[in-house]
């Protein structure tokens, strides 16, 4: 080969090489592009996926006055001591309530008392979510036959009923109006050592200003107050509200102080957290 021949055929070389380096280099740039004005754009409806925490279902919450029960699990169909997903159960419904088939109740029992560290009066019972069944219809002149048909955690005879609405595990953050601050008061499975995943139960409800979604600052006081975390409420009650730890530095423990955010915590706790996929709405 001549020596122009040579020297065309390397600067041909060196131009499809460099042609084609930043042909990609524009594509990965347009792609780049798009998925920063894609997550831009859609950063308003970005929600959090709680089921990457914790099963949503199965939360509990923290009562603060009498537990009003629908109904009680009086026996298994089988004789069974602990009852599971599957196993039929005979439930007695309590005043109020009939025996409606296709009807269904999540299955409760309190767990743990809590009480006000500083006072020691009681402020209320942790009632743990065990699963979820159906009526079948009236079974005997007392009570229903029903299905049970999700189980969290082992039932038992002596579990009670609640109709409840479980949270959405995809919850839109807000940002508090106002300085809002509430107290973990516990903890699901009274858990003394919190942090990431934990689910907690706050003191103060809707009566404190608290709403579903609302991202909340956890602090540690001491030697000054420091932001170590952050939670997410996912229910609301007049006097409690649950919610999940999404993010944390550090542990802590049961009465640490809770302080409402704002948008800038939230733009930074989108950037952190499982969010859920487009479309999913729950």
């Amino acid at each position: 080969m001549s020596l122009i021949k040579k020297y065309t055929a390397c600067i041909f070389l060196i131009w499809a090489f460099t042609a084609g380096y930043w042909q990609e280099g524009f594509s990965q740039a347009a792609f780049a592009s798009g998925s920063s004005e894609a997550k831009s754009s859609d950063s308003g409806d970005s929600r959090i996926d709680l089921s990457a925490y914790t099963d949503a279902r199965a939360m509990g919450f923290l009562a603060t006055g009498k537990i009003h029960s629908a109904g009680t699990i009086k026996d298994s169909g089988n004789g069974a001591v602990l009852i599971g997903k599957g196993d039929r159960v005979y439930v007695k419904m309590n005043p109020g309530w009939t025996c409606s088939s296709n009807k269904s109740f999540t299955i409760c029992r309190v767990s743990s008392k809590v009480r006000d560290p500083s006072s020691r009066d009681t402020l209320g019972f942790v009632v743990d979510f065990l699963g979820v069944l159906t009526l079948d219809g009236p079974s005997g002149q007392s009570e229903c036959g029903a299905l049970v048909k999700e189980s969290f955690k082992p039932v038992a005879a002596g579990d009670f009923l609640l109709q409840t609405d479980h949270p959405a595990a995809c919850i839109k953050p807000i940002a508090s109006e106002g300085n809002i601050t509430a107290q973990i008061a516990a903890s699901k499975e009274s858990m003394e050592i919190l942090s990431q995943f934990s689910v907690i139960y706050l003191k103060g409800g809707a009566s404190l200003g608290l709403a579903k979604g609302m991202v909340m600052q956890i602090l540690e006081k001491s030697p000054k107050t420091s932001v170590i975390g952050h939670l997410v409420i996912s229910d609301v009650y007049p006097e409690s509200a649950v919610a999940v730890v999404v993010e944390s530095i550090k542990e802590f423990h049961p009465w640490t102080i809770a302080r409402g955010a704002g948008r800038k915590d939230i733009e930074y706790l989108l950037k952190k957290a499982f969010l859920c996929p487009a479309g999913k709405s729950r």
